[in-house]
């Protein structure tokens, strides 16, 4: 019973995997041809070591009590020579991940989480939906890593 159960599980991730990577490169394809920039918020410092934080805007809450607190929902970074991407997004910001059989899925960065059913941390190589896990990608140094909290439709 116990084998049933774990082919199943296994081959409804497989499937929700598919469908994640499909919904990301079609997206990706109809935002390059309408040849629009990607927006990039995040900050860099010389310091790779550093963990980063996004710019946020300060906002005067003696005039709304209830205002939000700014947050991003896209960080980027360089590649380096002989590190994953996943190394390389837990150095320099803070990320809670779930591992799985196939490896790890980011559940959140920075406290911006995913929402179960909602959306999904996209992990992007060059502006592209990586077929290939962030923590199984060894990045090159001409490598732009970017993580988008994309909704699911």
């Amino acid at each position: 019973m116990k084998k049933n159960s774990t082919f199943v599980s296994t081959v409804v991730i497989i499937i929700a995997l598919g469908l994640i990577l499909t919904y990301g490169s079609f997206f990706t394809n109809l935002n390059s041809s309408n040849n629009q920039p990607a927006q990039n918020n995040s900050q860099t410092t010389e310091n790779d070591n550093e963990i980063l934080q996004p710019e946020i805007t300060p906002i005067d809450k003696s005039k709304d009590e209830s205002a939000p607190i700014a947050k991003t929902n896209t960080y980027s970074y360089q590649g380096e020579e002989g590190k994953t991407a996943m190394q390389i997004l837990k150095e320099k910001y803070t990320v809670e991940t779930k591992s799985f059989d196939f490896g790890e899925m980011v559940q959140s960065i920075n406290a911006v989480a995913a929402e179960e059913n909602k959306n999904y941390w996209a992990f992007k190589v060059n502006g592209v939906l990586s077929m290939q896990g962030a923590d199984a990608y060894q990045t090159q140094p001409t490598d732009e890593i970017s993580w988008e909290l994309t909704p699911l439709e």
